[in-house]
């Protein structure tokens, strides 16, 4: 078993609550975010990723991106491309992870396999390809890098309050199966 393997297996088999361990993982990635962005910030050595707007220097792709014209267009391009996409992941992920990946799920009826294995493969390897050349502008400036993010969490926020609108939340009531609630109420 390898240190990362050994650590999840510990992890998951710990005597913690689910909820415990979520909160947990969270507090792990923002101290580890934390971490991260002092780091860059510290060894930035002056680099050109700290400018904002169009620079000289700036060039995406091959493209140079030192007039306003070029500028806004590269950030209407992250942001629609960024906010496209993570809508997308947000509705197309979870369905391809619960159709194709959960072990749970035995039996299909709404696709055929290999059109679910099309889709799947073709859901991804578009994705992988978009995200190559919004990566590749998100990282040369900052700016760039806040908008996507700005952007992508923005509609983070809306389809996760779509999806739990669809759930409902509070203490599980089990059912007996001699003596349901229903049974007691009709007395």
């Amino acid at each position: 078993m390898t240190v990362p393997d050994s650590i999840v297996h510990t992890f998951s088999k710990m005597a913690i609550s689910d909820k415990r361990k979520l909160r947990t993982c969270v507090l792990i990635s923002a101290l580890l975010t934390i971490a991260t962005v002092s780091c860059v910030c510290i060894f930035n050595g002056g680099g050109g990723w700290f400018k904002w707007g169009p620079q000289p220097t700036l060039v995406v792709a091959g493209v140079a991106i030192d007039t306003w014209g070029r500028y806004l267009f590269l950030s209407l391009f992250i942001i629609m491309n960024t906010g496209i996409d993570m809508a997308l992941s947000e509705i197309g992920s979870p369905m391809i992870t619960f159709l194709v990946y959960d072990p749970k799920s035995k039996h299909i009826s709404d696709y055929s396999k290999n059109e679910l294995a099309f889709l799947t493969s073709a859901f991804w390897s578009t994705k992988a390809l978009r995200n190559i050349f919004t990566m590749l502008a998100s990282i040369t400036q900052i700016d760039f890098a806040l908008m996507s993010l700005v952007v992508s969490e923005t509609v983070g926020v809306f389809t996760v309050c779509h999806w739990l609108s669809t759930k409902t939340f509070g203490p599980v009531i089990e059912e007996d199966e001699d003596c349901l609630l229903t049974d007691v109420i009709a007395q």
